[in-house]
C-alpha cells in the first residue's frame, strides 16, 4: 500500500514540477525562447555526465557567448577547481534553425565527432560540478544583443546507476529591443524586467518534493543567486537561502537557512536549522509528517549568518531518487520549480540582479583565475 500511494504521489508531483504557471511578462521562466540561457546544475563528477541541448529557432546565425562556472569543491583536477565558483569563457555560432547536443564533460557532440564541420566545444571538464551561462551577442562579442530565439535543456545520466533526468534551462527574454539590437551596456547583463534589459529574476521560487526518508527517498536541491560577477577581477556573490516548508497537513514550518557561496548544491537530508544545533532535518519525513511538501526560497541578506551576504534572486533545480520495498528506480524525476510572476526587486542599497562578463572573444588570458 504504501508502495502504490508513493508512486501515484511521484506521479502527481512530476505533473506539477513540469508543469508551467501563467507569468507575468517580463519574469523568467523556462518554457519560453529567450536571449540569455542559464543552466544551474551542471555535473561531470565520477560517472556523471551532463548533454547540454542548446537551439536557434531563427532562419539566421546567431554568435553565442558561454561561462562554464565551476563550483567550490574540495578535490579533483585541474587544481583551480578548488578555488570559488571560478570560470572559464568560450564562444560559438548557431546557424539558422540549428539545433545542438554536446557533451559538458568532453564538450563533444552527441554520438558524433565532428557535426557539419563545426568542432568540439571546449568542455567542462571531468571531475566537476557548476554552472552554464550563454547569452547572444554581436561578432566581436562587444555587446550582449537580442536574439529571443534561443532555447535549452539538460540531460544528466550516471552510467553506474543507469539513470536519467532531464530540465529546462531558465529562459531570459530581451526586453523592449529590436532583433540583433544591444541590450543595455556591454558587459552587464541587466536582470530587471525593464525595457532595454532582460527578464526579471523571480521574487521566489517554490518546490514540490518528496520529504526525505532514506533509503528510500532522497532529493538534491541545487540553488544559484541571479547576481555573479564573471570579470576575472569579480568578487562571488555570497547569499543565504532561507526556506518556509509546508507540508501535506498545511502545516508551517520555518526556520531552515542555508549560507552560500555563488552555488548551492546539497541533499535535501544535510539542511540543518543552524540555532537548532543540527538536530532538527527541516525536510525530513520524521519532522514533516507527510511526504508531499512544498517549499518556497528566497535569497536574502544575513550580517549574522552570513557575513558579506547580500539579498538576490535565485534559480534552481531539484531532483529525487526512490528506493521502495527493495526495489531501485534507479531513474532519477525532477526538473524546475515554479517561478513566481512578482519580479525580484532589491532592498534598498542592495545591488540589481545582474551578470557582469568581460567583453571581447574568448582568449587564452580569460581561462579560469
Amino acid at each position: 500500500m504504501k508502495k502504490c500511494a508513493l508512486v501515484t504521489l511521484v506521479m502527481a508531483l512530476s505533473i506539477a514540477i513540469l508543469s508551467s504557471w501563467c507569468l507575468a511578462q517580463n519574469v523568467t521562466n523556462t518554457s519560453k525562447e529567450g536571449s540569455l540561457l542559464i543552466w544551474p546544475k551542471i555535473i561531470t563528477t565520477g560517472d556523471n555526465d551532463t548533454y547540454v541541448m542548446i537551439s536557434n529557432s531563427y532562419g539566421s546565425s546567431v554568435n553565442v557567448k558561454c561561462y562554464w562556472e565551476y563550483k567550490d569543491i574540495s578535490s579533483g583536477t585541474p587544481p583551480y577547481f578548488r578555488n570559488s565558483c571560478d570560470h572559464t569563457d568560450f564562444q560559438f555560432r548557431l546557424t539558422g534553425n540549428q539545433p545542438m547536443v554536446f557533451s559538458a564533460k568532453t564538450g563533444r557532440h552527441m554520438w558524433d565527432e565532428d557535426l557539419n564541420g563545426v568542432p568540439d566545444l571546449p568542455s567542462f571538464g571531468e571531475d566537476a560540478e557548476g554552472i552554464l551561462k550563454c547569452w547572444a551577442v554581436d561578432a566581436d562579442a562587444q555587446n550582449q544583443i537580442s536574439w529571443n530565439y534561443l532555447k535549452g535543456e539538460a540531460l544528466i545520466i550516471n552510467e553506474t546507476i543507469g539513470s536519467a533526468w532531464e530540465y529546462n534551462a531558465w529562459r531570459f527574454a530581451a526586453v523592449g529591443v529590436a532583433r540583433r539590437g544591444a541590450v543595455g551596456t556591454g558587459g552587464t547583463i541587466a536582470m530587471t524586467g525593464s525595457s532595454g534589459g532582460y527578464d526579471a529574476c523571480p521574487s521566489y521560487l517554490v518546490f514540490n518534493f518528496l520529504a526525505n526518508d532514506p533509503p528510500s527517498i532522497t532529493s538534491d536541491l541545487t540553488l544559484i543567486p541571479c547576481r555573479q560577477d564573471l570579470r576575472q577581477e569579480g568578487t562571488n556573490t555570497k547569499t543565504k537561502a532561507t526556506f518556509t516548508i509546508w507540508n501535506e497537513d498545511e502545516v508551517k514550518y520555518t526556520g531552515a537557512h542555508q549560507c552560500f557561496n555563488c552555488y548551492l548544491e546539497a541533499e535535501l537530508g544535510t539542511f540543518r536549522i543552524p540555532q537548532d544545533t543540527g538536530k532538527i532535518l527541516p525536510f525530513s519525513y520524521d519532522r514533516l509528517h507527510t511526504y508531499a511538501a512544498r517549499v518556497r526560497v528566497k535569497g536574502v541578506n544575513s550580517a549574522k549568518y552570513c557575513p558579506g551576504s547580500i539579498a538576490t534572486g535565485l534559480l534552481g533545480v531539484i531532483n529525487t531518487r526512490m528506493i521502495l520495498d527493495g526495489v531501485d528506480y534507479a531513474d532519477r524525476f525532477g526538473g524546475n520549480p515554479t517561478s513566481t510572476s512578482a519580479k525580484w526587486n532589491p532592498p534598498s542599497g542592495q545591488p540589481e540582479a545582474e551578470i557582469l562578463w568581460d567583453k571581447g572573444p574568448a582568449t587564452d588570458e580569460k581561462r579560469p583565475r
